[in-house]
């Protein structure tokens, strides 16, 4: 779990830096992890590779059609710490709510 969450935010860090250098974000399924190519002038400069599920579907949620550009790309960007902390957010409650299900099917009462 340490491992899973520090991976997360090293994937929020590689993203935050990729948005502080480009202007349009595009997105690319590459097997067991989501591809994130920032561009510049229409050549990619940066790119993270994002492998958790949770920043993966919220990405996809931001995105039109795997393209986040003009105005959307400068909202995100202006917003992005609110995006990481909403996908914080659901990591740790999706954490919360396995562990819950693991007490209770040991038959423990849940507090």
């Amino acid at each position: 779990m340490v491992r899973e969450n520090f991976a997360l935010m090293n994937e929020l860090y590689g993203l935050s830096v990729g948005l502080q250098q480009a202007n349009t974000l595009i997105l690319n399924q590459a097997g067991e992890y989501l591809e994130c190519g920032f561009l510049q002038g229409g050549l990619v400069i940066h790119t993270v590779a994002v492998h958790d599920k949770v920043l993966a579907a919220a990405l996809r949620q931001e995105c039109v059609m795997g393209i986040l550009e003009g105005p959307q790309f400068m909202q995100f960007k202006n917003t992005f710490s609110l995006f990481s902390l909403r996908v914080k957010s659901r990591k740790i409650y999706l954490e919360l709510k396995a562990d819950g299900s693991q007490v209770s099917a040991q038959g423990r009462a849940v507090a």
